[in-house]
């Protein structure tokens, strides 16, 4: 059996990052996948003429992914193509309403104020509270956290994320309730924690100023 210096279980795209980052550092690696495809959550398949995405249907934090592409001696834009999606999706609710989300926020509050007029003002309030969380909030995204240590060391470094620290101990659910009172609206948008591969009323409450940033960014 051949050695190797590191063994990467799964082809997902961490996996895959992972690897190619290793063997860029001149490691011998084996990437190792159960499934026919790789890509994980990030893959397609077609069936009957019809294609499903199995997990991701959206490229989020393009900054991110390209860091990635960097350390391997290129660029996101180098070798990825990537297509507008606007609107980024419609919900078809159970009473048969139809809501789009464009990636324009006051074409979206256009469509908030054609279902719920009076949740305007509460869009307005929840887009500016959640955009200064994501200005705060970069930091977070790069930093592990595997234990309380680097939990408390991510706030000894970033004092001003204490003011957003409830958000660690509630839901994403919970945060749309605090800000909008329409359940058409709140159903709407909780669909976004999907993207993150989570139900709203498991997603982390600081995923909202993620999804926020993710809208105005989307490619």
């Amino acid at each position: 059996m051949a050695d190797y210096d590191a063994i990467v279980i799964g082809a997902g795209t961490g996996g895959l990052s992972v690897g190619a980052q290793l063997a860029k550092q001149g490691r011998k690696v084996l990437i190792l996948e159960q499934s026919e495809r790789i890509g994980g959550c990030c893959s397609t398949f077609e069936q009957q003429g019809f294609h499903f995405d199995l997990g991701a249907s959206l490229i989020e934090a393009t900054d991110l992914i390209d860091e990635a592409f960097q350390r391997l001696g290129t660029t996101l834009a180098n070798e990825v193509a990537l297509l507008p999606c606007d609107p980024v999706y419609t919900v078809v609710m159970k009473d048969g309403t139809r809501m789009k989300y464009p990636t324009s926020l006051e074409a979206s509050a256009e469509e908030i104020r054609r279902i719920a007029p009076a949740e305007i003002a509460n869009w307005e309030r929840f887009c500016a509270a959640m955009k200064e969380l994501s200005d705060n909030a970069l930091s977070l995204f790069r930093s592990p956290m595997d234990t309380l240590t680097d939990f408390i060391r991510f706030f000894a470094n970033a004092p001003t994320m204490l003011k957003y620290s409830p958000l660690f101990f509630c839901s994403y659910q919970d945060v749309l309730q605090q800000y909008f009172k329409d359940e058409r609206v709140r159903e709407s948008i909780t669909y976004q924690t999907l993207f993150i591969g989570l139900p709203p009323a498991l997603c982390p409450g600081i995923f909202a100023g993620r999804l926020r940033r993710t809208r105005r960014r989307l490619l």
